[in-house]
């Protein structure tokens, strides 16, 4: 039973190699591993294609023109002409250990579910040292796991699930590559309120490389104000996968109201952005009083036409 990995690429000469390596050692052999590379400028594509060379189940692929650029653009790519029956999203700075594809595909096979996830560890220099995300447990939080999951209390990343092809076929469409961040949580919410089997794996079969090259160091050292200003998008399609579902509860309105009115209150002020947030807000009842988001949106309007 084939398993496909994908791995979106950029610029990734000085680690590449040993993701690739730790995919060698897989005592699972049934995979194939497909890279997408999003245009690297370094060395990345010939280390790649060596590795190629010399395993026919690496397989190289250049993102389209046509694609927009970005690892979601690669990921859905990579899905796209995958042949396996089990899909393996992995990223291009992170370790396999050995067990990990066979562990996987024994779990999801034997439970009969449509996703199995296993714990991740971290490293910063060496693989041998490292700690321990406990954040999946093996015993879901409460009954709404999609909020949960959303609400950071039940957690993993783009590398943790391993998933049925079949189950991910259903979605209309994977990862949102509109969006500049939140992509991977917008995607895992809609997975998750399809009400999957998943299986749980209770030993570390990743480690993940902290460095400071990672994605998410732009964002880190971002102010508040636009924090919530990137963060957005997401928010507003993450309410509307939890619109005319069960796992709209009252607890789960009062998080996105409390949010939403934060936005308009500390939001950095983008006329395009507060006024699409302000409709929004108004359509599905998500501010106190709709007459008093309005009025907050044209005093933030009025004081930042004063500091123009």
């Amino acid at each position: 039973m084939l398993c496909s990995i994908i791995i979106p690429v950029f610029n990734r000469e000085l680690l590449i190699g040993d993701t690739l390596s730790s995919i060698l050692k897989q005592t699972y052999v049934n995979w194939e591993c497909i890279i997408v590379d999003d245009g690297s400028s370094d060395k990345t594509v010939d280390i790649i294609k060596e590795f190629c060379k010399n395993d026919s189940r690496i397989k190289f692929f250049l993102r389209p023109t046509f694609l927009k650029k970005g690892a979601n653009s690669c990921r859905n790519y990579g899905f796209k002409v995958s042949n396996g029956i089990y899909i393996q999203w992995f990223d291009s700075d992170d370790i396999m250990l050995p067990s990990m594809i066979e562990e996987k595909i024994l779990k999801i096979n034997f439970d009969n579910s449509d996703i199995v996830i296993n714990r991740l560890g971290f490293f910063k220099n060496e693989i041998g040292g490292f700690f321990t995300d406990n954040r999946v447990s093996l015993q879901s939080p409460s009954e709404n796991l999609p909020f949960e999951f959303f609400a950071g209390n039940f957690w993993f990343q783009t590398s943790q699930p391993l998933f049925r092809k079949s189950f991910l076929s259903l979605q209309k469409k994977l990862f949102n590559i509109n969006l500049k961040r939140n992509q991977e949580t917008e995607l895992f919410v809609r997975l998750l309120i399809e009400n999957p089997k998943i299986s749980y794996i209770n030993n570390v079969l990743i480690l993940q490389r902290i460095h400071d090259n990672s994605i998410g160091s732009i964002y880190v050292s971002s102010s508040e104000s636009n924090k919530y200003l990137i963060d957005l998008p997401a928010y507003k399609l993450l309410f509307l996968s939890f619109l005319n579902t069960p796992y709209l509860t009252e607890e789960v309105l009062f998080y996105f109201k409390k949010y939403f009115s934060s936005c308009l209150n500390k939001m950095h002020f983008n006329f395009n952005s507060m006024f699409y947030l302000l409709l929004f807000g108004c359509k599905h009842n998500l501010f106190k009083s709709n007459i008093l988001a309005f009025k907050i949106f044209f005093y933030r309007f009025l004081l930042t036409k004063k500091h123009v």
